[in-house]
């Protein structure tokens, strides 16, 4: 059973090889980011609250403009398509189903053309190239598309 991301995880050798798992798992450079990520919400619990009426709560928000059904965004994801052959296609459509926005990542084995043709609720992360035409080209892209 998956309750949590931790669960999540131990699936992965059902699924990719330990290399692709070991890809996903890690952090940037020296991989201080994430271990401070990991230690600030380490102190969080989300605690339910029972017996309270919530018939009538919205979670809906306006996040830039763009009405979403509620305040989770999903973040850029380098190389999905190693995990799965649809890669960032389905995780726009499943953006899309969810009625939230999705970040798509500067190294997506998806193009910024074929994700935005599965969902229009799309920030893309940037990484500026050493080659500032290629960022350049990046950028028109997205504007072409209104990411």
């Amino acid at each position: 059973m998956i309750i949590n991301l931790f669960d999540l995880e131990k699936k992965f050798p059902e699924k990719i090889s330990e290399a692709i798992a070991s890809y996903y798992g890690s952090g940037a450079r020296d991989e201080i980011t994430l271990e401070r990520n990991k230690s600030i919400y380490s102190k969080y619990e989300l605690l339910p609250k029972l017996l309270r009426d919530v018939s009538k709560v919205s979670t809906s928000c306006d996040i830039l403009g763009l009405e979403i059904d509620h305040p989770i965004l999903i973040a850029p994801m380098a190389m999905q398509a190693m995990a799965h052959p649809d890669g960032e296609i389905a995780t726009a459509k499943a953006a899309k189903k969810s009625n939230t926005i999705m970040t798509l990542a500067t190294s997506s084995n998806k193009s910024i053309e074929e994700v935005s043709a599965h969902h229009n609720k799309l920030f893309f992360q940037l990484y500026f190239a050493k080659d500032r035409t290629i960022t350049e080209e990046m950028l028109a892209r997205c504007n072409k598309k209104k990411l």
